[in-house]
């Protein structure tokens, strides 16, 4: 959806995010890097990823601040590259961070959200502590790789607190059900349903019930039962 640019190699640096080109002037590539992707394989494993976290997402949110925060992310994500990895030539790209950050806002929004990592069922937030801690061993303590594990991790932290901070209150398709349980089906209002429920049964505790007493009555002669 996001990600449909794949361009040849020779303007990766052009567009791709580069540190020192981005110092000297090239200040696109933090957002256009995000839409790049070396070959049909990276760019169809980040938008399943990207599938999968974000239609969770996406229907708390609404499209307009999904869209926000998959930018929001993606941006912090490059911001780390820029920060933590300007000692590399090699142009990073791919909606990687982005996604990342989206897996983040889950954490926050629906931390027990299950998932499924690598075949393996774990929560959203177990999921979340799992990748940023592999992130920042590998982005900060092992040999390059290839891989832009800062990017990752800026995205993952952009994501938690973009939805902590910004869209934790926005939800725009999706409200606690304690906050405003209203449903109708053809008509019926299961506000006043509950709420009529709850009149008849505070109305039967403050009525007594009667007692039934046995009354004599001398003009007839005869005994009855009398409620009092």
């Amino acid at each position: 959806m996001f990600n449909i640019l794949l361009i040849s190699e020779k303007n990766f640096y052009l567009f791709g995010l580069v540190p020192d080109l981005f110092w000297a002037g090239a200040l696109w590539q933090p957002l256009t890097s995000i839409f790049l992707h070396g070959g049909l394989l990276h760019i169809a494993f980040n938008m399943f990823a990207l599938y999968s976290l974000g239609i969770m997402v996406e229907h708390q949110l609404g499209a307009s601040n999904y869209l926000k925060l998959y930018l929001g992310a993606g941006l912090i994500g490059s911001l780390f590259v820029i920060l933590f990895q300007g000692n590399t030539n090699v142009p990073t790209i791919g909606a990687s961070g982005a996604v990342t950050g989206i897996l983040g806002a889950l954490a926050v929004l629906n931390p027990n959200s299950m998932l499924m990592i690598l075949f393996f069922p774990m929560r959203a937030r177990t999921a979340a502590v799992l990748i940023g801690a592999i992130s920042f061993i590998f982005g900060f303590f092992a040999a390059e790789s290839g891989i832009s594990h800062l990017g990752h991790l800026g995205g993952l932290i952009g994501g938690v607190l973009l939805a902590r901070y910004f869209f934790t209150h926005r939800r725009s398709h999706s409200t606690p059900i304690e906050d405003d349980f209203e449903v109708r089906d053809n008509g019926f209002n299961l506000n006043e349903f509950f709420r009529a429920a709850k009149d008849r049964f505070e109305q039967s505790e403050t009525i007594k019930p009667k007692e039934k007493v046995l009354v004599y009555d001398p003009r007839t002669g005869k005994y009855y039962y009398e409620l009092k």
